[in-house]
Parts: C-alpha cells; sequence; structure tokens
C-alpha cells in the first residue's frame, strides 16, 4: 500500500476531481460510443477485432475477479486510506484485478498501435492515468493497475492475432470470441452475473451483428461530416433508449433472480445487435443519400 500512501500525500480536491473525471474515460457507455464512432464512420474492419478485445477482456477480467477473490482496499478498515467516496459505487465486485484498467489498456492500447503519433500519445497516456486514478481514489492497489495492464495487453495482443490470422476468414467465426463470457455466465458464482450477463448478451448481439452485416448488408462507413454527425446521434440516442428505456420496461417484470438477470442479457444484446446490424442496415437503406 506504500504506493497508494505516496499518490494520496498530494491528495486535495482539484486532484480528486481531475482522478475522478480520468477513471470514466474507461466507463462502459463511453466505450460503447467510441465503438460505435469506429465501426459507424470510419473503419469497420477495424472495428470487428477491437470490439472482440473489448469483449475477450472483459470476460478474461471477471474470470480472474473470481478466481483470486481479493477485497478491495476500502474493505479491509485501514485507518490510513483514503476514499474518495464519489469513486465508490462504480468500484462494484472483487478488487484484483482492476477493470477500469484493463479496459482502459485494451481501448487506448490498442487504439494507440492503430493510430497516428500524436494520438499514440494521448492513447498511452489515458492508460497510466486511468491506472493511476485507481490507486488515488482508494479503490485499487498497486498489484491490481500492474497486472490489469499485463492481462489487458495480453487479451488485446491475443485477440488481435487471432482475429488476423484465423477469424477474419469467415464472418461467423468472430461468434468465437462470445466463449469466455459465455463460460463467465455459466461457471462464474451468483455475486458476478450481473455483469458476466452484461459481457456474454452486447457481445453476442455485437458479433452476431457484425457476420450478418458483413455477409448481408456491408454498409459503407465513410461519408460527410455531416451524415457522420446524424449517424453519431441518431445512432447513440437509439442505442440510450434501448437501454434506459428497457430498463425501466423490464424492472417491471424482475429485478432480482434469474429472470432479471436473463432480461439483462436481452438488453444489453440488443444494444449489440443495433450497434453492429440494426443501425447499418438504417445507414445503408435510408442514410445512403445524405451528403
Amino acid at each position: 500500500m506504500e504506493v497508494t500512501y505516496f499518490l494520496q500525500s498530494f491528495a486535495n480536491e482539484y486532484l480528486d476531481f481531475f482522478f475522478l473525471n480520468i477513471t470514466k474515460l474507461s466507463e462502459t457507455m463511453l466505450v460503447i460510443v467510441l465503438l460505435g464512432f469506429i465501426y459507424w464512420c470510419t473503419d469497420k474492419k477495424f472495428a470487428y477485432p477491437f470490439a472482440a478485445s473489448v469483449t475477450f477482456s472483459l470476460a478474461t477480467n471477471n474470470m480472474f475477479k473470481n478466481i483470486f477473490k481479493i477485497e478491495r482496499p476500502f474493505n479491509l478498515n485501514d485507518p490510513k486510506l483514503r476514499v474518495v467516496e464519489e469513486a465508490v459505487p462504480a468500484a462494484t465486485g472483487y478488487s484484483f484485478p482492476s477493470g477500469h484498467t484493463q479496459l482502459a489498456t485494451v481501448v487506448y492500447g490498442t487504439l494507440g498501435f492503430h493510430l497516428k503519433r500524436i494520438f499514440k500519445f494521448l492513447c498511452f497516456a489515458a492508460v497510466i492515468l486511468v491506472g493511476i486514478s485507481r490507486i488515488y481514489l482508494g479503490v485499487h492497489t498497486v498489484y491490481d493497475v500492474v497486472f490489469a495492464l499485463i492481462i489487458g495487453s495480453a487479451s488485446s495482443a491475443f485477440v488481435m492475432f487471432t482475429y488476423n490470422k484465423f477469424v477474419s476468414k469467415s464472418p461467423w467465426l468472430i461468434l468465437i470470441y462470445t466463449l469466455p463470457a459465455f463460460l463467465c455466465v455459466a461457471f462464474l458464482d451468483t455475486s458476478f452475473l450481473g455483469d458476466t450477463f452484461k459481457t456474454f448478451g452486447i457481445s453476442f448481439g455485437a458479433f452476431l451483428g457484425m457476420a450478418i452485416n458483413e455477409k448481408y448488408i456491408d454498409f459503407d462507413s465513410k461519408g460527410s461530416v455531416k451524415k457522420q454527425v446524424l449517424k453519431m446521434v441518431l445512432g447513440i440516442a437509439v442505442a440510450l433508449i434501448i437501454q434506459g428505456g428497457l430498463k425501466a420496461v423490464f424492472s417491471l417484470i424482475a429485478t432480482t433472480g434469474a429472470i432479471s438477470h436473463i432480461l439483462v442479457c436481452i438488453r444489453y444484446f440488443l444494444i449489440g445487435f443495433w450497434i453492429a446490424a440494426g443501425f447499418p442496415f438504417v445507414i445503408k437503406k435510408y442514410l445512403k443519400n445524405i451528403d
């Protein structure tokens, strides 16, 4: 914990504000928006392995947390630890490895290798700062963060290699990347069911949608600035309606137990499928003449 104590020796309200916002760089909705932008507006071929890296990493993170079952530092009654309370609600489950850091490593690390020099620096800086933020905020230890960096890097490298070597040969093979999330749903204990059903739902929906797009839709991700802005506004708006609207409707059916987990899976499946196939169909059918 010495690294934590050292970082927190500089603590003040301005650093609290800074790191609370830095840690949001790896929150789920921002990553979904980023994936949507890459897939709909820039490079859908890169979006396939990029999305696979993200969901594969989420599933492996849940696996490691379940295997090691290490408590969060703020649950250890350490009187020297300073916890920024606003960070606690998002710090669910076990501590090791850090989910935010691992996701940041996959998202911004992968982008860093794909983008030009100035953006490489910004992406790699984001990875490091997210890791530091998790320690500073008192929700992870340095071991959680370091191993998350290693696991995230390994996950991304594995997916990129297997996709380019084998999976890219058939659009349907991308569905194999749902396997880790499925294993999490099948074998992890009940404390992880909420997160794992989300991961399985969105990965199955997204990869099924990507396969359908590649086989039957094949939309064009290029377009004018006006068209790209319209795509982002419309695409994300519908995704948010699916997320919030169905959450409200499904809460009337069940909020706990097996049924609620299945409904979460369905909701995230529909978000993934909308992003990967539903909206691409709209783009090709109705937005193709907008310039």
